[in-house]
Formats: structure tokens, sequence, C-alpha cells
């Protein structure tokens, strides 16, 4: 126990942690092969353009373009050639060149184009550079994490780790359509990279001790958020980690009303950030000239906002179908359910009434889009109202329980053995005794923080469970708290008979 309780073994354990989690997701990718359906129509395209056809970055080959293109429209892609076939003929030239499409119509921007170049570049053409490089990111966070945070509250790491090991068993990670929209280290799944960066910078808004140096601490804050702009430049959801940092700065800010030098240093470290932030904003702009010009660098959000105005079962409401009567090129108009069709049907119709037409998801798009939203919003107010209310929230129920079926078949023996290697860290660190003071207090009111905005972006635009990684993982997260909890303040009479 002497061993055990060395300042230095406690952060190996949550070192371990993190080691095992990725062990678990690289044996998950070879076991489960994904299409990569959602990269395939616009970040690997431009990738494999910049890297092997020599492009220029954000350009896409033309025959490149029609031979993705085909892959990701294809209703049967496992019947085809496998991906990582596909993009080793692609970094070999086997595909014809033909010509240059200036722009991707998918609706998801540059971000995840930037990451997956700088995958392939490092880790060579194949899918597993793109997992590669999300471990990548997770390490460098993790290490920020434990450097600045040596003492109890270094449980947060294996606390995350565990819930997201335990989602290896759920539908997200089993069921193969799933898979196929949301592979892990893909577009989607890419917002847990900012879960971590998140918690470290509300823990640091929330202390006021100066265990390090003040520059190693700023240092240290910038790295985790600049990993959480990254993340946010990829997947524009995460955006709601932001709101949940502006809100525990103000609370933090409120509950030190009364303590002038601590409020300054919240204060200090607020403008850190918010310097930073500014750099980000404005260097933004620097997107490359036909993403410019057509607003396609960045992901949608009022085309999200209409299309899934259909999970309501009276969708269309009333005269909506022949408001938006798209007829001229999609035939069957509006459809109740979250598709982008409607999407689509709104800018047909908005078009064929006068407005000025403009790339597929462009800022044109996106500006028609906003108006048919609150075309809608002001006719029907009630039936909009309870969307949000009733509908959207049932069905992120409906998620969230089907999240919990859990599949423990022969197939994922690997992953059992790495939840129960994760499971013995959490309960060996939450028995060791915690240090000076216990921490897990602050651990649960940083997650009880951000889990309520995570409800955001289910609410506003998707809720499926391929959109969800973020929302599953909280849930995960909330029991595994709860049994920490009980572990570490149940006595220790009763633990061992436990």
């Amino acid at each position: 126990m002497t061993f055990l309780g060395r300042s230095t073994f406690r952060p190996l354990l949550a070192a371990l942690a993190f080691v095992t989690y990725v062990a678990a997701i690289l044996w998950h990718h070879g076991a489960y092969k994904s299409t990569w359906a959602i990269e395939q129509s616009g970040s690997l395209p431009i990738a494999t353009s910049y890297l092997y056809y020599d492009q220029p970055f954000s350009a896409i080959d033309g025959g490149l373009w029609a031979a993705f293109y085909k892959r990701a429209a294809s209703k049967t892609p496992t019947a085809e050639e496998p991906i990582d076939s596909f993009l080793s003929s692609v970094a070999e030239k086997k595909v014809a060149s033909d010509g240059i499409v200036p722009t991707t119509l998918d609706g998801n921007g540059l971000g995840y184009a930037y990451f997956a170049t700088a995958a392939l570049f490092l880790f060579g053409p194949h899918t597993s550079s793109l997992v590669f490089g999300l471990c990548i990111v997770l390490g460098i966070s993790v290490l920020a994490f434990l450097l600045r945070f040596p003492d109890d509250r270094m449980l947060t790491i294996p606390i995350l780790f565990l819930a997201l090991t335990l989602m290896l068993l759920t539908p997200h990670a089993t069921n193969q359509w799933l898979i196929d929209q949301s592979p892990i280290g893909g577009h989607r799944f890419f917002v847990i990279a900012a879960i971590l960066p998140a918690l470290h910078i509300i823990l640091e808004l929330f202390d006021s001790s100066k265990g390090l140096a003040k520059q190693s601490i700023y240092s240290l804050l910038v790295l985790q958020f600049v990993l959480l702009l990254c993340v946010i430049s990829i997947r524009m959801s995460a955006t709601y980690f932001v709101a949940a940092i502006v809100f525990a700065a103000m609370l933090s800010i409120w509950i030190r009303r009364h303590e002038a030098a601590e409020r300054r240093l919240v204060a200090t470290k607020l403008a850190a950030l918010l310097m930073l932030a500014m750099v980000a904003y404005f260097g933004a702009r620097l997107l490359p000239s036909a993403y410019r010009e057509a607003g396609t660098g960045s992901e949608v959000f009022w085309h999200r906002g209409f299309s899934t105005l259909g999970i309501h079962p009276s969708w269309p409401f009333e005269n909506l179908a022949t408001k938006f009567d798209c007829r001229s090129a999609i035939p069957e108009g509006l459809q109740r359910g979250l598709i982008d069709r409607n999407g689509h049907c709104a800018y047909v119709a908005g078009v064929d009434k006068g407005a000025e037409a403009g790339p597929v998801y462009g800022a044109q798009y996106e500006k028609i889009l906003r108006q048919a939203y609150w075309d809608v919003v002001r006719e029907y107010p009630l039936r909009v109202l309870e969307t949000y209310l009733r509908y959207k929230p049932l069905m992120i129920w409906q998620t969230l329980s089907t999240s919990t079926e859990l599949d423990i078949s022969g197939r994922n023996v690997p992953v059992l053995i790495a939840l129960g290697l994760q499971l013995a860290i959490v309960i060996t660190l939450i028995r060791l005794p915690p240090g000076e003071i216990s921490r897990l207090h602050r651990i649960c009111a940083t997650f009880l923080i951000i889990a309520p905005f995570s409800l955001l972006p289910p609410l506003w635009a998707y809720s499926e469970i391929n959109s969800s990684t973020d929302l599953i993982c909280y849930m995960y997260v909330g029991l595994v708290l709860v049994v920490t909890g009980a572990l570490r303040y149940l006595p220790a009479w009763r633990y061992a008979r436990t």
C-alpha cells in the first residue's frame, strides 16, 4: 500500500485508463469495419486530392469526386471494395484524374478535412490513420490534464474512459449501420475529443490554488482551449462547451464575489481564453476563396433546424406542403421524419418563388432555410413549441434508452477485458486516500455543468444515436459517478462486506 500511495502511481493508473481505451478502439476498428459513409462525401476526397493528386487544399479532383460519390451513394457499400483498399488505390493514383471540383457540398465544412489530411499524411492512406489521429488529440489532452491536476481531480480521466469503454458495447458501436454513420475517429464522433479540454478549463476556473507556476497553468489552459476550438471547427455542435464554460465562469465569479484577489485570478484566465477566441475567430475568416464565396466553410445550421421539424406527427402542418411546393425538383415534396430532403425542398420552393439561387448548403441556401424556418414558427408557433417540448425530448429519451442495450456476446470479449481493467483502475483510485482533500464533488459538479448544455444540439438538430455520442457518454459517466461516490463514501467495513 506504500507503493500504491506514491504520487507517481496515481497518474500512471490514470494514464493506463487512457491506454486501455486506445487499445479497445483500435481493436474495434479492426473488428467492426466501417464504410465511413459521411467522411467519403467530403473530407476524404479533399484530403486525398491534396495529398496524392497535387490539387490545392480544399479543391477536389473531379475523377476522385466521382469515385467517392459513387461509393457513398451506393445502397450496399459493404458489397463494394473495402474503403481501405480504395484509399490505397487512390494513393497509387489508380483512379483517373478529371478536372477540379472547387468545393465540397456535404454541409460539414472544412474542419474535418484539415484533420483527415494531417492524419493520412502522418500515418498513411488507411482509415486507421483517422483513429490514430483521434488518439493523439486525446493523448495530448490527457497529458495536459495530468500535468495540471496531479491530485484527486485526475479521477476525471479514468471515470471518462470507463464510460467511453462501456459505450463500445452499445448499439452506437455494435450496430453496423450506426458504425457506418459514426465511426470512431469520424466526423460525428469527434465531439468526444472536446470533453476533457472542457472539463480541464472549468476545473481551472473554479481553482484558486497556486500549485504550479503561473506560466505552466496558463500554458496548459491555452493548450486545452486550442484543442477545444479545433474540435469545434470540426463539429459545430461542440459549441455548447463554450456555453458551459461561460456559465461556469459566471458561477465562479459569483462564488468569489467577496474575494477580490480570487476574482481577479478568474478574470485573468478568462481574458486569456477570450484573446485566443478572438484570434481563432479572425483566423477562421482565412478560408480558401471558393469556400468563402460560397459560404460552405462551416457546417449548416438552419438546414438542420428546419429539417428536424419533420419529427412532429402532423408534419407538414396544414398548408405547408403547398407553401413549400418543390415538386419541380423533388416530386415527393415535404415528408415526415428526420430527413435532409425537407431542407432541400424548402430551398427549391424559395428559388422557385424568386429567391436567388446558390450552392447547396452554402450561405444563400442557409439564408433561404432561415427564412423558411421562421415562416413556420410564425404560422404554427404551438406546433413548433410542441416539437421542442414533447417530440424531441421523447426522441432523446428513446436514444438514451436504446443505448442501454449492451452487447456482451463473445465477439466483444476484448472490450469486456478492457472494461474490467478500467473498472479495476477506478476502484483502486477511488479507494486510495484522495490526498489533502477529496475532489470527487468537484468532478461531479463539472460534469453536471456540461451535461445540460449537451442537450442543446439534439434539441435543435438531430437526436439519433449516430449524432448523440456525447449525450450517451454523459449518461454512462453519471452511472460511473454514482458508483464511485458510493465506493468512496461507503464505510470501509460495509465496503468489505459488499
